[in-house]
């Protein structure tokens, strides 16, 4: 009698075991399906610093549709690979012309179709904020409560973030 209560004592122990390897196995294929495989967007980039300004206490940032004007040239530099160039020149005009006391762009790019990263796949969200957030410069950016608007532009290997006040 001990041996089959032992015996099914083990049993549902095995098949707990091998229903949650099932679920996590789940739920790390789903993760991974909605980190990687589908690219970050601008929308993305907004909304996770906002909420990482919203933990710390600070202000959301909002969208400005000026800025975003200058995404679409700021976009077409970054596809050009150029990086931030051309950037200084715009924020010394918009500063200029008085609309804006400050302006600010942080820039991300991946290359596409790097070895440590499967095919078809995408950088996180994660893999642009971290690394800004691991920068003095645009953590302070990112962080500084006098920088109140913003637009974002991302095609899932670059970002750009400009921030304004």
């Amino acid at each position: 009698m001990k041996k089959i209560i032992i015996g099914l004592i083990v049993g549902v122990i095995l098949t707990i075991t091998i229903i949650l390897a099932l679920f996590f196995m789940l739920i790390h294929k789903s993760s991974e399906s909605i980190l990687n495989k589908t690219p970050v967007s601008g929308q993305g980039i907004y909304e996770g610093i906002n909420a990482h300004r919203k933990s710390i206490g600070i202000t959301p940032l909002k969208l400005d549709m000026r800025l975003c004007n200058n995404l679409s040239e700021r976009r077409d530099v970054a596809r050009a690979g150029n990086g931030s160039s051309g950037f200084e020149e715009w924020q010394q005009r918009s500063l200029k012309q008085g609309a804006f006391n400050r302006v600010i762009e942080i820039y991300a790019s991946y290359e596409k179709n790097r070895k440590d990263m499967p095919e078809k796949t995408y950088p996180a969200l994660e893999d642009f904020i971290n690394p800004w957030m691991g920068s003095p410069g645009d953590k302070f950016a990112i962080e500084n409560v006098d920088l109140t608007m913003t637009c974002t532009y991302s095609d899932g290997y670059t970002v750009i973030m400009i921030l304004a006040n």
